[in-house]
């Protein structure tokens, strides 16, 4: 069977962005001092379009970032750049300074219960006319509080935390009239994420927009995430560029970035390894 070229792509999308990590790497021996590296590791790292926003040290030999990328990214990628960049700032200090193994978490302006929230809203923030079909509208929304979008999954050297909110707006925000198309785009959406392993703990289906809250797989990028969405939703509708080629991508987790810069900074003055452990366990 022949391929169908996708509509949407990486290229031809402009999307909106908030995308926020905390990332903790892990040293060998002793850490050199920040004040060697971190200069010109921040300005080596932005080349690759990853932005660090905060370090911090710690004496259990781990240093923590607060990261923000763009949509080509994926976690691995991220922390590659970071990790190869700081590696050959300290190359004759230390050549194999670095473990193999990182701990990557997405974090937001707004944490999961919050984003839980804001969904669950949408149908009452955009009423429509006829209440049967706004009562539909409600009973359509995904909702599934089972699936657990706070604990840390693993790979060979990661483990990770990798949670997005997508927001897709149809094409002139055109409203779709018809309840079965709607339950038909719930579908997708389940049949998508089934496919890609991803964890949707819920969706809000609006007649001129989609909100949807997912836990990801570590090796997709969000903007690359987005566009199997954006293109199996238009080849439901007849393969047609029914959405805007674009939207809304966000990063989220247990905690928000107010949250993680009080956790670290507060790791810092604990006193004992014991204490200075769980602080960032917790992260």
């Amino acid at each position: 069977m022949k391929e169908i070229p996708p509509i949407y792509t990486t290229q031809n999308c402009r999307f909106a962005y908030q995308l926020n990590w905390s990332l903790t790497i892990f040293w060998k021996g002793a850490m050199v001092a920040p004040d060697i590296w971190l200069d010109s590791v921040k300005k080596a790292t932005e080349k690759d379009e990853v932005r660090i926003l905060e370090h911090h040290p710690r004496a259990d030999r781990l240093s923590q970032f607060l990261l923000s990328t763009k949509p080509n990214l994926a976690p691995p990628k991220i922390t590659r750049s970071l990790k190869g960049r700081l590696q050959y700032e300290i190359r004759d200090l230390n050549p194999k300074a670095l473990r193999r193994t990182y701990a990557i978490q997405s974090v937001g302006a707004i944490n999961t219960g919050a984003v839980d929230q804001y969904i669950a809203s949408q149908t009452d923030r955009h009423p429509v006319s006829d209440p049967r079909v706004q009562s539909r509208l409600a009973q359509v929304r995904i909702d599934q509080p089972e699936v657990d979008l706070s604990s840390r999954r693993r790979s060979s050297y990661a483990e990770y935390l990798y949670n997005l909110h997508l927001v897709f707006v149809r094409t002139g925000r055109h409203r779709i009239s018809s309840l079965r198309r709607i339950e038909g785009i719930r579908r997708i959406l389940l049949a998508v994420a089934r496919k890609k392993g991803h964890l949707i703990r819920s969706a809000g289906i609006l007649p001129d927009h989609i909100h949807l809250a997912m836990g990801a797989s570590l090796l997709e990028a969000p903007a690359g995430i987005a566009c199997a969405y954006l293109n199996n939703l238009s080849y439901f509708e007849g393969m047609q560029p029914v959405y805007e080629f674009g939207g809304y991508l966000g990063t989220f987790g247990s905690y928000d970035r107010d949250a993680i810069r009080r956790v670290i900074r507060t790791a810092e003055h604990l006193g004992h390894p014991a204490d200075r452990q769980v602080a960032a366990t917790k992260m």
